[in-house]
């Protein structure tokens, strides 16, 4: 479980999402996210665990394999 710290920062990935109303917003974001990931050190596994421990729903699953065109 992440600390509540974490969950807290979540809230720009949760008005990035907001902000992404349409197909091509999301995967933009995606692709975004799925930058990040790569370029810095990021725990992966913390980072795939975000979603489900802060309860938030970006509509994909964040990680750096994951398909950003669906």
């Amino acid at each position: 479980m992440p600390p509540s710290a974490c969950c807290s920062s979540d809230k720009a990935l949760i008005s990035l999402m907001e902000a992404a109303s349409t197909t091509d917003d999301r995967q933009t974001a995606c692709r975004c996210l799925n930058l990040v990931l790569q370029s810095l050190n990021v725990n992966i596994k913390l980072a795939e665990s975000l979603s489900v421990n802060c309860r938030i729903n970006l509509g994909f699953t964040i990680s750096p394999s994951v398909d950003c065109s669906m």
